[in-house]
């Protein structure tokens, strides 16, 4: 059985509401289902903790749902616990699916380069709008395709359909939301090899 982390940054001023809502139902999908689980909130979401969480695996799944920019993922912005010089050789022979800004620019490129065997992530902002599940159900989307066995081709196509039915379910009432949506779209990216979670398993 594979290994799971899923990391929030739940506490975050700006996004906390919309994180731990995007936590809360991960946590539901994964309720019944047989797997090791570790949960890292806000608290815990800081360099050392993470490389602690991760240097004595040899293969995971790594979910994290926090700040980002083209080079690192941070807790508050501010408490980098991932870069290109931090913790990046812990992430070899994983799936790491992030919901950050940017990280997908350089970070997700830098990560496959370190032996991660896929990256899932957005290569700019990533938005969200309070009220509108299609952004949580967007964002969650292509964990649970990958962990009911898709492989990530498949899971990154349908993923994309699934932006699609969102954007064309509110575009009419919502042109707004929508256009947010087709953002979030065009900025999903998909790194590294074509595997699925037995791929994971050593």
């Amino acid at each position: 059985m594979i290994d799971i982390l899923l990391a929030f940054d739940n506490d975050d001023i700006n996004a906390g509401i919309f994180l731990t809502e995007c936590r809360d139902d991960i946590l539901n999908f994964f309720n019944g289902k047989v797997f090791p689980l570790s949960i890292i909130n806000s608290n815990e979401l800081n360099h050392n903790h993470i490389n602690k969480s991760t240097s004595h695996l040899k293969s995971f799944i790594f979910v994290t749902y926090c700040h980002g920019n083209e080079t690192c993922l941070a807790e508050g912005g501010a408490n980098v616990f991932l870069s290109e010089t931090i913790n990046i050789s812990n992430f070899s022979n994983t799936f790491f699916y992030t919901v950050s800004c940017s990280s997908g620019h350089t970070l997700g490129h830098e990560l496959i380069k370190n032996g991660c065997k896929n990256f899932f992530g957005y290569k700019e902002h990533f938005n969200f709008y309070s009220g509108f599940s299609s952004f949580l159900e967007c964002a969650n989307h292509g964990l649970f395709l990958f962990i009911n066995g898709e492989s990530t081709d498949n899971v990154y196509s349908q993923m994309i359909q699934n932006y699609d039915y969102h954007i064309k379910k509110v575009y009419k009432t919502d042109p707004v939301i929508a256009s947010l949506l087709l953002h979030n779209k065009n900025a999903l990216v998909k790194i590294g090899k074509n595997i699925t979670i037995n791929d994971l398993i050593i």
